[in-house]
Order: structure tokens, then C-alpha cells, then sequence
């Protein structure tokens, strides 16, 4: 029941951040994530628990040039004086931010010969001319996640843990790790961060590919995987493709993969139209204005909060519509006036569109952007 509990909370985290993005942003706390780790990492490695504080034994090392049986510290991983295993935390309760005393909130000293996942980055420009056991015993480390508490898995038993926020507000702190709906355990943290490398790997390799038509057709396929940060290093690798990758960056902004980001997608979009980024942006919110001009006259005053998943239709195509308007007053292309200044009259003729609750915002943008195009 506990485990499925917190399956339940951690699949509402990503809708209710959503929903109430503009209240919850200042709460936001650091979290755990595997994919993001392993994408950022220079060294990943299961390591071992020694008798000294903050020094690991690496007992596999899944990426980069550290070997079995090194030892390695990392200091920022000293511990509390008053640390204690993580056996002896309190039990983390649904919609509960922390334990009472804050202990959850701690590093957590398990025993000796307990493992860890460690995402590392290796600092540039140390130990370069000391021995290789000097260098691996005294290298700077930084953590590949936002912190080192959101750099490591703890493995304890079959369950590994990890810091979270479980509820917003409200702080990180540590409990059995869920990724997405899954609960992590060692053989699938293996995996996965063996699937988060091949991606990587699989971009860099078409990256390097001289035909225009290939390295687009490769770099789609990995926009539309599981990996965000695959997704959006795919459209920064489209849109320094050049306009062989518009039809590309087109098709994906028909249909989107689950997670999207549009402010991105305008951003390639612009760089891979080159001169043309005007005309392109021009032609797609023409699109959208059509879109808007058939959905908005039918929609209820409450359409933004009846579908509140990353992909509702028209939370996406209201994104959309809001970067391409933003993008199009970059590049300043003078033709779109007339394209917004219709936007934005439609926007205001419809009260369940023009909701000042801040719905309004897409006919103030176009409203800027017909400005500043009239003041050129």
C-alpha cells in the first residue's frame, strides 16, 4: 500500500507543477533524476561505503576512466557528526514534507561496505600533473545533478533511495526513489543509465554525419525517444542543420513527443530557417490563427483547467502560438503584422479566450508584437 501510494503521488507531481506553476515556481526544490544525471555526468560508478568518511571504493564504473578498486573522495559528501543510517529514518508518509526533526533531510551513514550510484563531474584542470593514483584520490569532484544530495542513489537492501520533493512546498529529503511510476532498484538503474548513454552516443554519432538528409532523419528519431535531454540537444543539433531540418522541426510541432518544450522548438526552428526564420514562424501562426478561429468561439469559460496534462491539445497549441508570436518579434518580420493584429482581435472577442486570469496574455503579446513591428 505505501509503495503504491507513492507511485500515485510522484505520477501527480509533473500535472499539479503544471497546474499551478505560477504559485508553486518559488517552491520548487532540487530532486533527484536519474536521466538528467547520467546525461550530465563525466563518471558514473557504483561504488562502495569505507571505514573513512566521504571515501568510496569504486566496485563498477559505468562511464568514464575510473577503474574497480579506486578509491575516490568526495567531499562533499562528508557527513554530520550526528548522521545515522537511513534504517533509521522515520517512514515517509503520503503528502507528509519531512520527518519532525529534519532528519531526512541529512546525508545518511550506512555502513561500511554499503553501495552507492555516484554522478560525477570531474572539475577541468586538476591533477593534470600528478600521478593517476594521486589524481583519482585528490580530484575535485562536483555533482552532475543540481546538488550532490540530488547526485546519488543510496542502495539499501533492493531499494534504492534518493533526495526528492515530495510535495511542494516543502523541502528535498530522502525516501525510497521513484523515477516517473517506477520504483528503482539496482538492476534497473543499470539499465537505464545504459539506455541514457546509447542515446547520447547515438546523437553524437549523427551529429557527425555529413549528409544533411540523414543526420535529420537520426536526429528526429532521438527527438521523439524517452529522453528529455536527448529531445532537446536533437533540436539544438536540428537547427544547426540548416532548412534541410524546417520540415523536420515542422512534423515534430505536429505532433509533439509527451515532453515539449515550444520556447525550444521556436528557438531551432529560427535557426534552422536562417534568413527565412521570418516567413516560416509567419506561415505557422497563420496556422494556429486558423486553429484558434475554429476552437475558440466553442470553448467553455473554464477550457485551460478541464485537461491539465503536459499534452492537453490546447494547452500545447496555446504554448505554441505564444513562442511563435515571441519569436517572430526577434526576428522582426514586418509581414506578420497583419497575422497578429487578426490574432489578437480575435483573442479579444471572446471572453473564454481573453480570461484576465491570464489567458489575456497571448492578445497582449500579439498586441506587442503589431507594435513593434509598426514602430520599424
Amino acid at each position: 500500500m505505501r509503495l503504491s501510494i507513492l507511485r500515485t503521488l510522484i505520477k501527480l507531481i509533473p500535472f499539479l507543477a503544471l497546474a499551478m506553476l505560477p504559485v508553486l515556481r518559488a517552491g520548487i526544490r532540487p530532486s533527484f533524476s536519474l536521466d538528467s544525471c547520467a546525461w550530465r555526468a563525466t563518471h558514473i560508478v557504483l561504488v562502495e561505503t569505507t571505514p573513512r568518511d566521504a571515501v568510496f571504493v569504486v566496485k563498477e564504473s559505468w562511464k568514464g576512466d575510473l577503474k574497480n578498486v579506486d578509491t575516490i573522495t568526495v567531499s562533499q559528501l562528508k557527513l554530520e557528526a550526528d548522521a545515522v543510517p537511513i534504517a533509521k529514518y522515520p517512514e515517509r508518509k503520503p503528502f507528509d514534507n519531512a520527518d519532525a526533526d529534519g532528519l531526512s533531510g541529512r546525508i545518511p551513514r550506512q555502513p561500511v561496505s554499503s553501495q552507492m550510484i555516484l554522478f560525477l563531474r570531474r572539475r577541468s584542470g586538476t591533477g593534470l600533473h600528478q600521478s593517476s593514483a594521486e589524481v583519482i584520490a585528490e580530484r575535485r569532484w562536483e555533482p552532475a545533478g543540481m546538488s550532490i544530495k540530488t547526485s546519488v542513489l543510496w542502495l539499501d537492501a533492493q531499494q534504492a533511495f534518493c533526495f526528492l520533493q515530495w510535495m511542494n512546498p516543502g523541502p528535498s529529503s530522502l525516501g525510497p526513489c521513484i523515477q516517473g511510476t517506477v520504483p528503482v532498484t539496482l538492476p534497473w538503474a543499470k539499465a537505464r543509465i545504459a539506455h541514457i548513454l546509447k542515446i547520447k552516443d547515438d546523437l553524437a554519432s549523427a551529429l557527425r554525419l555529413e549528409d544533411p538528409v540523414s543526420r535529420v532523419e537520426l536526429i528526429k528519431g532521438i527527438a521523439y525517444g524517452d529522453s528529455y535531454n536527448g529531445y532537446l540537444e536533437a533540436l539544438e543539433g536540428l537547427g544547426k542543420s540548416g532548412s534541410a531540418a524546417v520540415p523536420a522541426l515542422l512534423q515534430i510541432m505536429n505532433q509533439p513527443p509527451y515532453l515539449h518544450d515550444h520556447r525550444e522548438m521556436v528557438k531551432a526552428l529560427k535557426n534552422a530557417a536562417g534568413q527565412n526564420a521570418g516567413s516560416v514562424l509567419n506561415d505557422r501562426l497563420k496556422e494556429d490563427l486558423s486553429y484558434w478561429k475554429v476552437k475558440g468561439p466553442g470553448l467553455s469559460k473554464d477550457w485551460w483547467n478541464q485537461d491539465v496534462t503536459p499534452t492537453a491539445p490546447l494547452r500545447m497549441k496555446y504554448s505554441e502560438t505564444i513562442e511563435i508570436i515571441r519569436g517572430l518579434r526577434s526576428v522582426h518580420y514586418v509581414p506578420a503584422q497583419e497575422t497578429a493584429a487578426q490574432l489578437r482581435d480575435l483573442w479579444l472577442s471572446y471572453p473564454q479566450l481573453n480570461d484576465p486570469s491570464g489567458l489575456d496574455q497571448l492578445a497582449k503579446e500579439s498586441d506587442q508584437l503589431v507594435r513593434a513591428l509598426q514602430s520599424r
